[in-house]
């Protein structure tokens, strides 16, 4: 393949070359990606947990909540996935420390597209 070893030196560095710039080009991209995941999604925190709680129940209760801490209109439409995560576990609470709810990660639809 190689005739000296000069040449496939320079192949090699060619190579090498090739696959530091995609790979710097593809941890630019995941970077990008990441960024515009965080822009679009917030946390709601302390958020009382309904008995029978359902999504579509959950995205109207986080809207009326963000409506009125913050004065800023939002419907579900504008919730393009929301969920509780777990409770913590109980083990990991101080005796007198009160479970909080579990956090409610929401991404809002975009709309600056």
């Amino acid at each position: 393949m190689c005739n000296q070893y000069s040449e496939c030196t320079g192949l090699v560095r060619e190579v090498l070359d090739f696959l530091v710039d995609r790979l710097s080009l593809l941890e630019s991209q995941i970077a990008k990606t990441e960024q515009y995941s965080r822009r679009s999604t917030l946390v709601v925190v302390d958020l009382p947990v309904e008995e029978g709680e359902t999504e579509a129940s959950l995205a109207e209760a986080v809207c009326n909540q963000i409506s009125t801490d913050s004065g800023v209109d939002i419907v579900p439409a504008d919730i393009q996935a929301i969920h509780r995560n777990q409770r913590p576990d109980s083990s990991e609470l101080k005796p007198d420390e009160t479970p909080r709810p579990p956090t409610v990660p929401v991404l809002c639809v975009d709309t600056t597209a």
